[in-house]
């Protein structure tokens, strides 16, 4: 597989997941405040980075909004499109792209566009974890989001034979 096809293949594991994570929000979101902030938080940060991929605007202040169930749905969606259109355009070359980061606290660096890709991608499975176990804890049952589910949802195996 090349580099910009797994790229592309977690863009739709990231899709997948972020629907699952929908669904189990879904009859509890009235309820669920912390998880729906991580949702939307996890959605901002691929809304704020990919509009940095697509060079727009570097910076924004807003990391944590205020988005009810709806929106973050909507959110979900829309961002899953503009995936899809990145990659498209997206030449393999591309990956090794270096532009300027701007961390919280003001501090510049140089990331490149696959650096940038596994941070994102990382960070939402880390988030997707956090709601899990808030909706545990409410006693909700939260959905199951790592790879090999998304492999089993594809009717995809692990190979077990030796």
């Amino acid at each position: 597989m090349q580099e910009k096809s797994f790229f592309e293949r977690l863009s739709e594991f990231e899709h997948w997941a972020n629907h699952e994570v929908i669904t189990s929000l879904e009859p509890v979101f009235e309820s669920a405040d912390r998880p729906l902030k991580l949702f939307a938080h996890l959605l901002q940060s691929h809304l704020f980075r990919l509009d940095l991929l697509e060079g727009k605007e570097e910076w924004k202040e807003n990391w944590w909004p205020e988005l009810d169930f709806e929106e973050c749905r909507q959110l979900a969606e829309i961002l899953s499109k503009r995936w899809q259109r990145f990659f498209s355009s997206l030449d393999e070359n591309g990956l090794d792209a270096h532009f300027p980061l701007k961390t919280h606290d003001g501090k510049t660096f140089e990331v490149t566009v696959r650096d940038l890709l596994i941070v994102l991608f990382t960070h939402s499975q880390y988030h997707r974890g956090q709601i899990a176990l808030l909706l545990r804890e409410m006693g909700a049952e939260p959905a199951t989001t790592g790879y090999f589910a998304f492999l089993r949802r594809d009717n995809q195996s692990v190979n077990t034979e030796s």
